[in-house]
């Protein structure tokens, strides 16, 4: 065996070829293997979806978004309301601090989808859908019955990118996109009637504020967000915000621009909207903002951003007096395709 290797030795110097003995001993006792399967390397994209390991989002076809809908049962499902509109992959989140919190969400990517600039808090915009995924998870339902006797649901649905139940809270200007869809009962289930999966992008924290209900006219129903903004340590602004579907699609018919602003020992003051009563007969009534609140400025020119946030209402009286209480009564009516201010009532009285 010597002899051998000294004769394998020479004839590599002799090429120029450099090889240890060990190696060479390697492979002659080294039995051949099959080849390894080859490794499929997911693309880039995708693995940047994925919040957690098993995460991905399903691809929908969704172009145009569902319209004929139809959930069996005498109960409606919010679950199979979410499933049949976000047709994405089904996941539970559960946080990593705690297993007690979790939520059901639905994961998808629409790559046919056109996209839509949402607009938010902050000067910049979200896109809708959002291109590396999407997490839909539900909002909240309202029930009623209409004048005709008919059982009705609105729901909403929040939309934001995907992310693990823990990162989901984060980010103070971060909103979440508002989808919309109503359902009408029939004899063994619930038609959907209209639906918009994004409407706009509300609240912070991308936490979504919930829909509440707001009668327009006779067989006429809409809903209402109130989309608060909390600084730290700061005044609670925000606006309020009526839809309402017309045809195959939810609506923005009126934003109020200041309904409320909290939180300040110089401007406190809260309102409650209030749409069609019982008795009105027309498709669409006006809508009554009431404002209730107390004014203690002293020199409000001192005072930064002030003029831009007391209802313009009160500017005259802050002329005559420093502190008082107030009330403004305003009325909104339906025209053109949207409400808009007809007039208002301001009473003024002692703080």
């Amino acid at each position: 065996m010597k002899s051998i290797l000294k004769t394998v030795v020479l004839l590599l110097l002799v090429t120029g070829t450099t090889v240890s003995v060990s190696q060479t001993h390697k492979k002659a006792k080294t039995t051949q293997k099959r080849p390894s399967r080859p490794v499929k390397h997911e693309p880039e994209s995708e693995q940047s979806t994925m919040p957690y390991p098993g995460f991905r989002p399903k691809q929908i076809n969704w172009n145009p978004a569902p319209t004929d809908l139809f959930i069996p049962g005498k109960i409606f499902s919010p679950e199979l309301a979410l499933k049949g509109l976000f047709p994405g992959s089904p996941q539970t989140l559960v946080s990593d601090n705690d297993t007690n919190y979790s939520v059901n969400i639905v994961a998808w990517k629409c790559s046919n989808c056109k996209q839509q600039l949402l607009s938010r808090w902050s000067e910049d915009t979200v896109v809708f859908p959002i291109p590396e995924g999407n997490m839909t998870s539900i909002g909240n339902t309202l029930s009623f019955t209409s004048d005709s006797g008919i059982k009705h649901v609105f729901i909403s649905f929040s939309t934001i990118e995907l992310n693990s139940y823990d990162e989901i809270r984060i980010g103070r200007f971060s909103c979440a996109t508002l989808g919309l869809a109503w359902f009408t009962q029939q004899r063994n289930g619930w038609k959907l009637m209209s639906f918009t999966p994004a409407i706009g992008c509300y609240g912070e924290f991308r936490d979504l504020p919930a829909i509440k209900m707001l009668r327009l006219g006779k067989n006429n129903y809409g809903c209402y967000i109130e989309n608060n903004m909390s600084g730290a340590g700061g005044p609670t602004v925000g606006t309020l915000v009526v839809f309402a579907p017309m045809g195959r699609e939810f609506k923005e018919l009126l934003t109020i621009d200041d309904p409320y602003y909290l939180n300040s020992m110089f401007l406190s003051y809260d309102s409650k909207i209030s749409g069609a009563t019982s008795s009105n007969t027309q498709q669409f009534e006006d809508i009554t903002l009431k404002i209730d609140g107390l004014c203690n400025i002293g020199n409000f020119d001192t005072i930064r951003d002030f003029k831009t946030s007391i209802p313009e209402e009160l500017l005259p009286f802050t002329k005559a007096r420093d502190s008082f209480s107030f009330k403004i009564s305003r009325n909104y009516r339906f025209k053109e395709g949207v409400y808009q201010l007809s007039g208002s009532k301001t009473d003024v009285g002692d703080y």
